[in-house]
């Protein structure tokens, strides 16, 4: 949903809305890996790309931008990032 929404608002013509399918995966593992990925995955997505909008887009973006501008702040002023959890 986030990379969609993401595409839309920089790139609305390369999205194609019609093709967006669901694929949730419920594993008991958080990571996948192996010849399994294919399986659970055969889409190569995870997540509900129909949920995206060019607004979430827009909003994750200026998110993005405002904390990489901090980063580069503390990185100028010798200090190392703030991990937050």
């Amino acid at each position: 949903e986030d990379e969609t929404s993401e595409l839309m608002h920089v790139h609305p013509d390369l999205v194609d809305m019609t093709k967006a399918v669901s694929h949730r995966v419920v594993t008991k593992f958080s990571i996948i890996s192996g010849g399994y990925r294919d399986e659970l995955l055969p889409s190569a997505m995870y997540g509900d790309p129909r949920k995206a909008t060019p607004e979430k887009g827009r909003l994750i973006m200026e998110q993005a931008e405002e904390e990489l501008i901090e980063l580069i702040n503390q990185l100028q002023q010798g200090k190392l990032p703030i991990i937050r959890e």
